[in-house]
């Protein structure tokens, strides 16, 4: 699985590593921890145990959970990909940092050069680089096109792994590391290979994996869970016997079109469905192995893990699958779970943000938050607080849609764009599958109200960074078109 594909780039990572001379100060006694952002692509919430998906598809996930603060109402600031990374790693909405566009560049027949607004400029702060500057070794493993130096997202590491780039290393000075795979690689051919076999690929990497003076922040972004949807044997088959929860449903030519692209051959919508989940369940076992290895080599002694994901995936919910098309819970929930020392073993029900993660992690390390961020720190609830309500917004930019959801408590609120008004309104307690839109019984001039506020907050996120950076022209790799169609991004919504 895509997993395997990571391993790969753990192991290529060790190879000629590069390291940054940075002066800092830090004022935390005892050791400064190392930080693991566990990231795992396309998983929604409600599909793990912990988060009550009613099937054992995720016991290593459980147990963390269980050792720290579980978040059950947690929201990415969109359904896809690369702009949801940039709000993770920035702390600022769509809007605000404006890589939230599906690049023209990719489209079919589109032009051949990427612009400012397809790439992360240099002058927004990320985390990587707030924790750099005050001694932190940090380091990236993509699995995801999408999170790649071509688009900016190396800000701030000392070294990046990626799948494969068509860009220079990056002028902050990370080193990045390619692995230039062929477009099958993302369709799985690459697992007749015995040299990427699991049981060779992680040893490698962690016997090379050392010692390090300085602190370690880690992000890793697992790409096992997306589809296509092709776990290995046994976890092809696991769920099937027992996956009577779904009523048999019939599908239209359309339907059984689209369940194509993730799962070749299928016709049963809960066949297509228990494959997804056999998928959390192989990345669930590697995952138990990765940890029992750092924990053997003392990685975890001090260290905050970060467990979450970057959007859902939609199982035919609303008439849709895949992801990035939709605002609805399926899309846009996501587990969030912090364990680590001091975090307390506690569930919270508060609405959380991905973009709230990187004030949180600052926050713990006793750190200071840059004033851009927009997020908030989630410590006070990692330590058995609590925190005032906040709103949550997700941005949808992509394939000519303009979406933009509110949440405050259980209400959801889902606003067009281009006609400027609130087409959908949910009360999420009463309604959690969002299937009875309530637009229509509520007072017209509020709804109005409502619908100028969100306009006004769009371009009040817009105003925020006027000059984000100099319009940045890169020239698009005719192979990197190949592998994101592989990924399904490309001639696919």
């Amino acid at each position: 699985m895509l997993l395997l594909g990571l391993e790969v780039l753990l192991l290529a990572a060790v190879v000629g590593f590069f390291t940054l001379r940075i002066r800092y100060d830090f004022s935390l006694s005892g050791p400064r921890p190392h930080v693991f952002i566990l990231l795992v692509d396309a998983l929604r919430a409600d599909r793990l145990s912990c988060y009550g998906a009613g099937l054992p598809t995720s016991p290593t996930v459980d147990r963390l959970a269980a050792q720290g603060t579980l978040f059950e109402q947690g929201t990415a600031q969109a359904p896809w990909t690369k702009p949801s990374v940039v709000s993770l790693f920035t702390s600022l909405y769509g809007s605000a940092h404006r890589v939230n566009r599906f690049p023209p560049a990719l489209e079919k027949d589109g032009p051949s050069r990427l612009t400012g607004e397809d790439v992360l400029p240099d002058s927004f702060t990320t985390l990587a680089e707030v924790l750099q500057s005050h001694g932190w070794q940090t380091l990236a493993y993509s699995a995801n096109r999408w999170v790649d130096p071509l688009f900016g997202l190396a800000q701030g590491f000392d070294q990046f792994v990626a799948l494969a780039t068509s860009s220079p290393p990056s002028p902050d000075g990370a080193k990045v590391v390619v692995l230039n795979l062929p477009a099958e690689y993302l369709n799985h051919e690459f697992l007749k290979n015995p040299a990427l076999a699991p049981d060779t690929a992680w040893p490698r990497f962690l016997s090379r994996l050392g010692f390090h003076r300085r602190p370690l922040f880690v992000y890793l972004h697992y790409m096992d869970v997306h589809g296509p949807y092709q776990p290995p044997p046994p976890f092809d088959t696991r769920f099937d016997a027992d996956y009577a929860r779904l009523p048999a449903e019939p599908l239209s030519a359309s339907d059984i079109q689209a369940m194509h692209y993730l799962y070749q051959g299928v016709d049963d919508l809960r066949h297509y469905r228990s494959r997804y989940d056999g998928q959390i369940a192989y990345f669930n076992a590697q995952l138990e192995r990765l940890l029992a290895e750092l924990k053997r080599r003392g990685f975890l002694d001090h260290a905050l893990l970060v467990f979450t994901a970057d959007h859902g995936e939609a199982l035919r919910d609303h008439q849709t699958f895949d992801h990035g098309s939709t605002l609805y819970q399926e899309e846009v929930r996501v587990p969030l779970i912090f364990q680590g020392e001091g975090v307390m073993p506690r569930r919270s029900s508060e609405p959380v943000r991905l973009m709230d993660v990187a004030p949180t992690i600052l926050a713990y390390l006793g750190l200071p938050i840059p004033e851009d961020f927009e997020g908030r720190s989630l410590l006070p609830l990692l330590q058995g607080g609590t925190l005032p309500p906040a709103a949550a917004f997700s941005e949808n930019h992509i394939h000519g849609r303009a979406e933009i959801m509110r949440r405050q408590g259980n209400r959801k609120v889902i606003y067009q764009v281009a006609d400027q008004r609130i087409r959908e309104i949910y009360d999420l307690a009463l309604d959690p599958g969002e299937k009875s839109n309530r637009v229509d019984r509520e007072d017209a001039q509020e709804l109005a109200q409502q619908a100028r506020a969100l306009a006004a907050w769009q371009a009040a996120e817009q105003a925020k960074f006027p000059e984000s950076g100099p319009l940045l022209e890169k020239e698009i790799d005719p192979a990197l078109k190949k592998q994101l169609r592989a990924l399904g991004y490309v001639d696919h919504k």
